[in-house]
């Protein structure tokens, strides 16, 4: 009876990158302590910088960068890393994230039982107290009440179930743009878990105008979500609750808003959120963008 080991699956960690020369080496140094032992590649798609993100992240030895400059967005990013990834293993993980030196290896195990996985996001290592959030009861809840998701900043995928999904979707240029393929995953058959020992040090946004840009960009695609996912069972319950939820905290917090830092800053980005979600509901859905 042969004793020799299972072969490991080759990993590709693809890592979409716009302008994020200030923190892209210790993302990269962490991916370089990675203790998984089979083959690890990263590569970094580099979606239009003009901070020097992609000269940085060529110096690292072992990692390869691509240009994704010719549509905005991560999922365009994501597709053309993907699209000259070799490994059996599609990782996903952000250029301004720490992930930990178990993360590769912690996703692996997870794929062995699972088509997709999403792992664990920690708001403690990299963010001033009063910007941290607790961690969710339920890490990959279900969003709107419909399916659970998880993070493209904390994600893995089985190639050939990437290639069979046509990959992501980018008519979702931001906000959702995770959700979208992660919820079609589930609805072709594929199954979904959760990878807990999969840690990723999530980096926050810090200041008024990046919260409101990322709230903005975050609420636009929401309305495209919800008419993609409502002939599929999306609830109308999830989604008025959200909007009622919102709606309340925008109009009672806005007093501690006025001073407290950490209350302003989360009013602003809610707010802007808000905002987006306006803004798509009446913009013209975009034409799909697949590979």
């Amino acid at each position: 009876m042969s004793t020799e080991p299972p072969t490991l699956p080759a990993v590709s960690v693809v890592m979409p990158c716009k302008d994020g020369a200030a923190t892209i080496e210790a993302q990269l140094a962490a991916l370089a302590a990675q203790d998984y032992p089979g083959t690890l590649e990263v590569v970094v798609a580099d979606n239009g910088s003009t901070d020097g993100s992609a000269e940085i992240a060529a110096r690292w030895k072992g990692v390869r960068v691509v240009d994704a400059s010719s549509a905005r967005g991560p999922n365009h990013a994501r597709n053309t890393g993907a699209g000259v990834a070799a490994g059996e293993l599609i990782l996903t993980c952000d250029a301004d994230d720490v992930v930990d030196p178990g993360w590769v290896s912690a996703m692996v195990r997870g794929l062995r039982d699972f088509d997709l996985v999403g792992g664990t996001l920690d708001y403690a290592l990299l963010n001033d107290p009063e910007r941290r959030r607790p961690h969710p009861a339920d890490p990959l809840g279900n969003r709107y009440g419909f399916l659970p998701t998880a993070s493209g900043s904390c994600f893995g995928i089985r190639a050939r179930v990437l290639a069979d999904l046509g990959g992501w979707d980018e008519a979702f240029d931001g906000g959702p743009d995770d959700t979208e393929l992660v919820w079609r995953a589930q609805l072709a058959g594929h199954r979904f878990g959760f990878a807990p020992d999969a840690v990723v040090h999530s980096r926050l946004r810090s200041t008024a105008s990046a919260l409101a840009k990322q709230g903005y960009d975050g609420g636009l695609r929401i309305p495209l979500l919800i008419r993609r996912f409502r002939p599929a069972g999306l609830p109308w319950g999830g989604l008025l609750r959200r909007v009622a939820v919102f709606t309340a905290y925008l109009a009672f917090v806005w007093p501690l808003a006025l001073c407290s830092r950490r209350h302003r800053l989360e009013w602003i980005r809610r707010a802007a959120l808000a905002a987006g979600f306006a803004a798509g509901l009446v913009r013209r859905p975009p034409t799909e963008r697949r590979p």
